[in-house]
């Protein structure tokens, strides 16, 4: 058994999820995580522009056997990317 773990953009989830039904693994395990941005971004808020450093990102998990696994990573890698 291994464990996979993949840390998308939130737009992709449907994507994602689409080619792991294809796949054969209609139930993966989703969650949302938060990360530090590299550059941080600025968003503009009455007037001031505030920098945030935080970036929000889903994070998919499948357990799958060891026969299936290549075929999963695969499968999230095209449908992220």
């Amino acid at each position: 058994m291994k464990r996979i773990e993949a840390i998308i953009p939130p737009s992709r989830i449907g994507k994602v999820c689409a080619a792991l039904e294809n796949a054969g693994h209609a139930r993966p395990r989703i969650s949302q995580v938060e990360g530090v941005s590299p550059n941080g971004t600025g968003h503009l808020l009455r007037g001031k522009t505030y920098r945030a450093d935080l970036m929000v990102r889903a994070k998919v998990e499948v357990t799958a056997t060891n026969a299936e696994a290549d075929r999963i990573v695969k499968a999230i890698r095209d449908a992220a990317f």
